[in-house]
């Protein structure tokens, strides 16, 4: 009984015997009871995990605890348990007091014989004998009684019985499903691994976190796994405390419509035996911020690769680059979707990826052929896609040929060979210009020696990105050694188009005068500038008879209403026609700018041209503008009817004298033109008598080598040198018959007997007969004869020179008369002007010449080299 062996009166051995048997079956009991509550508490543990797996996701705290409070039965409880039924009842007073609750007298009195077993002392009831009989009385009564029915309520059979239901329905799990089984048991054994939790039901991978388009319904999927031992035929998902949108099981998938979301939430699926919980982080959509195309030109055009911003939705491309399109999002681009330009109807290319060039994704090259609508896709490193595709439409383009013009410079130019010509050269190309520069081509107008003048220089070199050239050109006839002759000039422009001629801009016809015919066309346009100076005074008169005819109106009568809109109109027909004097004087500005560049212009004929270009100054700016506004303040309502009348009759006297001056300045037009025109026949005839003075010398050098000679025995240079002979010959005798006819037509129109009798002389002396055997001799190389008749004819051409300029000298129109209208400036003060003006524009012509020469040398280190 565990208990002391000897003591003062031992209890009978049967019923030691009988004690000793319920200590054994209390432990026995005891002992089970609290092993099989430890293992009850392990299965129990490990259960409650595999079920709780079978409807979420068991966080790992909450299987700690399980798994803790599983373990607590088997280590703490079983020994709390064995300590208490074991430890606390190895002697045989504990045990007689747990009898004595099943059996409350025989206990007291077994507890009793217990304790007599070492007590001492000399009282009777002490005796040996007494308690031995008390003993043996006890024993007795033992003998009678079932101490196993005082164990305490064994409850190991049935907790046996739980264990093993437990265990079997443990084990019936691990076969029934062994991977859920082991999966349970793994994680119950290891709660702190990272073990997953199996499900029956198994999905794709799925993202923690997903981000969905901001405030747009979005579209999610959670697909079955391959391995998914079950197939549910709805899913469902709902975000945060929404409601649950309901998906049927299409193939392997489930496709969810979700609503729209502000705020970060969480979405929950479930899906069978899944729970998961997935954040959603609402974005805004990627957004393209930047997109190029980079383009590879054709090697012809030398100009490498460029990049192209795309905007509107268009590329316009040259045919036959290589094009690549590279964009840039907000947020960072981790993916793009490229598809080829195609025609509409046309079959769809196959969509390419783009390449991640950091935070830029960029197309595959692709060849612009025939154009047509290409588009790209993108998305960012959240996975989100913008909201549409950017489709763009690729237009390829043909390299065309370039463009070039002119500006600053009339399409028919006259000038003296002295000037320079200077205006600006423009091209434009779309695909690069090369370079421009200047092609002329001459024409004699009248017969003369040489050839006409034929040449090119470049202006500017180009490169393979300029789009636009401009040169402001220069050109001089003098320093490109270019006699009096009509020139086609053309600028023309090159690309680098393999195989493509020049492009020419419009022609510029130019004129190149010498002194005669330059002041010849001065002369015809002042001609012009009368006529309109005298459609300009009938305008006048009409206009006036009109105000004439309203002033014998009275002041009531003009206040109404008819006669006040022909009051307005009246004003407004003064305003044009003072319009129309302004650019007239504008006009005969520029003409005495042209005069005074030619030597031959006299003195007298440029006062009469000043003295005219006062008085259209002074019409315009001040005498028909009081007129105009005498007539405007006639028609105005809020004048009285004397106020009127006055009005109107002071802007009849002025408009007479407004009319007086113009028919003066009719009168000295006419004198100036006049005396231009006599002074230009003395110059063309003096020239016409230099040429014969030329040929006649010419002619009086080569006699001795070329007398006698037969045209067919002449040797090829002095074929040339007769033909140059021939062709001076030429020019004078048209020039010569020109002047006959102007000399006709000019005696009609004038008084002077002078011209009369010139063409009288050229009657009588023949002179066309006489040049046209001069022509013959020198045809004949007769150079002798035709040098005397060259000679003779001279003489009379300066003869009759001088007749002219004598008859003006005694008219006081020429050699010192002061036929202008000066008031202001005495005849030393207007040539002294004349002079200013001379230096200056020769000063102009010099520093233009220089700069055209300037651009002879560089045109000439321009030129390419020749291959010869």
């Amino acid at each position: 009984m565990n208990e002391p062996s000897k003591h003062e009166a031992p209890i009978p051995q049967e019923l030691q015997d009988q004690l000793e048997t319920f200590r054994r079956r209390l432990w026995r009991i005891k002992i089970a009871e609290a092993v099989l509550a430890g293992f009850f508490g392990l299965i129990i543990s490990f259960l409650l995990v595999f079920l709780s797996d079978r409807f979420w996701d068991t966080p790992r705290a909450l299987i700690v605890a399980i798994f803790i409070g599983g373990t607590l039965l088997f280590a703490v409880f079983a020994p709390y348990w064995i300590h208490r039924w074991v430890w606390g009842h190895r002697r045989g007073v504990e045990l007689a007091k747990l009898i004595s609750r099943r059996y409350p007298r025989f206990g007291d009195q077994l507890l009793g014989i217990i304790e007599l077993q070492d007590q001492t002392g000399s009282d009777m009831a002490q005796s040996g004998r007494l308690r031995e009989a008390a003993m043996r009385q006890v024993a007795d009564e033992a003998s009678r009684r079932d101490f196993e029915t005082a164990v305490p309520a064994a409850r190991h059979r049935k907790w046996s019985l739980i264990v093993v239901g437990c265990a079997g329905i443990a084990v019936a799990a691990l076969v029934i499903a062994p991977q859920a089984g082991m999966n349970a048991l793994k994680r119950w054994l290891m709660p702190f691994s990272d073990v997953e939790r199996y499900t029956f039901t198994a999905l794709e991978e799925l993202p923690d976190e997903l981000a969905v388009p901001s405030g747009e319904s979005f579209p999610f999927t959670a697909t079955l796994s391959s391995t998914s031992e079950n197939s549910p035929v709805t899913a469902f998902a709902k975000v945060g405390d929404g409601e649950w949108v309901e998906a049927t099981l299409n193939g392997r998938k489930y496709e969810f419509q979700m609503p729209g979301q502000q705020a970060r939430d969480e979405l929950l699926l479930k899906v069978g035996d899944v729970r998961k919980t997935i954040v959603i982080d609402p974005r805004a959509r990627p957004s393209i911020t930047d997109a190029i195309a980079k383009v590879q030109y054709p090697d012809y055009l030398e100009r490498g690769s460029d990049e192209l911003p795309l905007r509107g939705g268009v590329l316009s491309v040259l045919a036959g680059s290589e094009v690549r399109i590279s964009a840039e999002g907000s947020g960072g681009l981790a993916k793009g979707w490229f598809t080829p330009p195609v025609l509409e109807g046309e079959e769809k290319p196959e969509t390419l990826t783009m390449e991640v060039d950091g935070n830029r994704i960029l197309s595959p090259a692709f060849i612009a052929k025939d154009g047509g609508m290409a588009s790209f896709e993108w998305q960012d490193s959240y996975g989100l896609r913008g909201a549409a595709p950017y489709r763009m439409q690729v237009e390829t383009l043909e390299d065309f040929a370039p463009s070039i013009y002119t500006e600053g410079v009339d399409r028919t130019k006259m000038i003296l060979q002295s000037e320079t010509l200077e205006f600006k050269v423009i091209a434009d190309d779309d695909f690069g210009l090369k370079q421009i520069g200047l092609e002329w081509v001459g024409e004699f107008t009248k017969p003369s020696a040489g050839s006409p003048a034929e040449g090119e220089m470049i202006l500017e070199k180009g490169n393979p990105k300029a789009t636009r050239l401009s040169f402001d050109a220069a050109f001089s006839p003098a320093a490109l050694a270019i006699a009096p002759q009509k020139i086609v000039l053309r600028a023309f422009a090159e690309d680098y188009m393999p195989g493509r001629e020049r492009v020419y801009s419009q022609e510029i016809v130019i004129y190149i005068l010498d002194k005669v015919d330059h002041a010849q066309m001065l002369k015809n346009r002042l001609e012009r500038m009368l006529g309109e100076l005298e459609a300009d005074a009938r305008r006048e008169q009409n206009n006036l008879t009109e105000n004439q005819l309203l002033e014998q109106e009275t002041g009531e009568e003009l206040q109404k209403e008819k006669n006040r809109e022909k009051l307005q109109e009246s004003a407004q027909k003064e305003a044009d026609n003072r319009e129309k004097v302004a650019e007239l004087k504008e006009k005969m500005e520029e003409l005495f700018k042209e005069a005074n560049r030619n030597d031959r212009v006299e003195k007298e004929t440029m006062e009469r041209l000043s003295g005219l270009m006062q008085k259209l100054d002074e019409l315009s700016k001040k005498d028909m503008k009081e007129v105009e506004k005498k007539l405007a303040d006639a028609a105005n309502k809020r004048n009285t009817p004397e106020k009127t009348k006055k009005d109107l009759q002071e802007g009849v006297q002025k408009q007479q004298k407004v009319l007086e001056k113009m028919r003066e300045a009719i009168k000295e037009a006419n004198e100036a033109n006049e005396n231009f025109e006599a002074s230009t026949f003395v110059a063309r005839l003096k020239q016409a008598a230099g040429d014969e003075d030329s040929v006649a010398q010419t002619l009086a050098q080569s006699a001795q080598r070329m007398i006698g000679l037969l045209i067919e025995e002449a040797s090829p240079g002095q074929l040339d040198f007769i033909k140059g002979v021939n062709s001076t010959q030429l020019k004078t005798t048209s020039d010569i018959s020109w002047i006959q006819d102007d000399l006709q037509n000019f005696s009609k129109r004038s008084d002077k007997p002078v011209y009369s009798e010139i063409l009288k002389q050229m009657k009588l002396t023949e002179i066309d007969r006489r040049l046209a055997e001069l022509t013959n001799k020198l045809d004949a190389n007769n150079g002798l004869e035709g040098r005397d008749k060259a000679m003779a004819i001279a003489e009379d051409l300066r003869k009759w020179a001088k007749l002219i300029d004598d008859s003006r000298k005694e008219e006081g129109g020429g050699g010192g008369g002061g036929g202008g209208s000066q008031d202001n400036l005495n005849d030393q003060d207007f040539e002294f002007m004349l002079r200013v003006m001379k230096m200056i524009q020769t000063e102009q012509d010099l520093r233009a010449k220089t700069r055209a020469i300037e651009q002879m040398r560089r045109a000439a280190s321009k030129q390419p080299a020749d291959p010869s």
